[in-house]
C-alpha cells in the first residue's frame, strides 16, 4: 500500500513548540531570517512482511 500528498502540507515550528529552537538555529548559522513554516510532502509505502516470534492464534 502506498500512501502520499496530494497537495503540500505547511507545517508550523509554532505548532511543535520549535519556534525558540530556530531562533537558535538561525543565530548559530547566521542567517537574518529562517521561515518559520515550510511546505513538506511525502510519500509513504507500506509492506506487510511474516511476524517473527509471534505464537499463533489459539481461536
Amino acid at each position: 500500500m502506498q500512501v502520499t500528498t496530494v497537495a503540500p502540507i505547511v507545517l508550523n515550528a509554532a505548532d511543535f513548540d520549535l519556534a525558540a529552537g530556530l531562533t537558535a538555529l538561525r543565530e548559530i548559522a547566521g542567517l537574518t531570517s529562517i521561515s518559520n513554516a515550510v511546505p513538506v510532502t511525502f510519500f509513504l509505502s507500506f509492506v506487510k512482511r511474516a511476524e517473527a516470534n509471534v505464537p499463533p492464534n489459539p481461536a
